[in-house]
Parts: C-alpha cells; sequence; structure tokens
C-alpha cells in the first residue's frame, strides 16, 4: 500500500457553495446520497475535514458527513455523473487504521493511506 503524502500552500477553512446548485442525487448499496455540489474550498487536515462535514449545514440540512471508503470510492466512480471535480486531487474518507486514513486519488482511482497532518480535498455527503 503506498503511502500518502500531501502538501498544501495554505489551508483556508470556509465553505464556498453556490445557493444556485442543489445538492446532487447518487445511490450505492440500495442507498439513496445527496453530496455537495462542489467541493470544500481549499485543503483540509483529516480532523477538520471530519468536523467540518459533521458541523456544517447546507441546503436546510444539517446531517452532513465525511464519506466512509466505500462511499468514496462510489463517488469516484460516478464522478462525471455528480460533477464538480473540475480538480484531479486526492479526497479523504472517514476511515482510518493503524496504517493512516484511507483517501482516493481522484485522477485514477487509488486507494491510498494519508496521515493525521496530511491535507486533501473533501466532499460531504449525508443520506437521503
Amino acid at each position: 500500500m503506498k503511502k500518502l503524502i500531501i502538501i498544501s500552500v495554505a489551508l483556508i477553512v470556509s465553505v464556498a457553495i453556490n445557493a444556485q446548485e442543489s445538492p446532487k442525487e447518487f445511490q450505492f448499496n440500495y442507498q439513496s446520497y445527496e453530496i455537495l455540489p462542489g467541493d470544500l474550498e481549499g485543503f483540509y487536515t483529516w480532523s477538520d475535514a471530519m468536523s467540518t462535514c459533521k458541523n456544517l449545514s447546507a441546503f436546510g440540512k444539517n446531517d452532513w458527513y465525511l464519506p466512509d471508503m466505500h462511499e468514496l470510492d462510489a463517488i469516484y466512480k460516478r464522478k462525471n455523473e455528480i460533477g464538480g471535480f473540475e480538480k484531479e486531487f486526492v479526497y479523504w474518507s472517514s476511515e482510518q487504521d493503524a496504517e493512516g486514513i484511507w483517501a482516493q486519488n481522484f485522477s485514477d482511482g487509488r486507494h491510498l493511506q494519508g496521515s493525521h497532518d496530511g491535507y486533501a480535498m473533501v466532499r460531504c455527503i449525508r443520506k437521503k
């Protein structure tokens, strides 16, 4: 398993959500989900990503969360259909193990393990 090292020039802890767009919908394992129409602005550490999604209130909903690695893989496989992935970056999942935190490279689909002090992109989801 390859280790993920992500370096960011700046950490921006703000959410840029276009009020003109609605959350996108997708299905995975017989469950319906909504996903933010765009990435959270900037790069996040894993703990910041977890808390930002957990505390996010958007589109009248406050039950957003960081996807697990299976949900994130389903998003990757539907990234063109979902849209809003203008940049081919690495995205955090909510899962971690003794080796590190699971993430996914959205340019080629590889699953990677990052460190708590690394930075990656974030896309929050919620179950419908």
